[in-house]
């Protein structure tokens, strides 16, 4: 039996999901993948405080800003189900948490 391939960032009804939500953080778990955390912050802030509920000591974290770009930052990795990354300036964007 082949094993199922899992679509990244996209939704169930294949809206993208790294449009801009209108609340602070979103999360994609359940039925739809388990293993990975969408976190929307749409208030611009230089610190993002992420609980994502993945019980992963240090999971992988990319961070895009509202135009796609990939931003980097300093994570702390608070516990199994929280981090905190530290930006350079403010921004809204998204961070992908797997």
């Amino acid at each position: 039996m082949a094993t199922p391939t899992l679509k990244r960032h996209k939704d169930l009804t294949g809206a993208d999901l790294h449009e801009p939500k209108p609340h602070a953080a979103s999360h994609r778990t359940g039925g739809v993948d388990p293993l990975e955390y969408l976190h929307t912050q749409s208030i611009a802030s230089a610190t993002w405080t992420i609980t994502h509920g993945l019980h992963k000591t240090r999971p992988h974290v990319s961070v895009q800003d509202t135009a796609h770009t990939t931003v980097v930052g300093s994570i702390n990795f608070v516990s199994d189900t929280q981090l905190i990354i530290t930006f350079s300036a403010a921004f809204s964007g998204t961070a992908f948490i797997s």
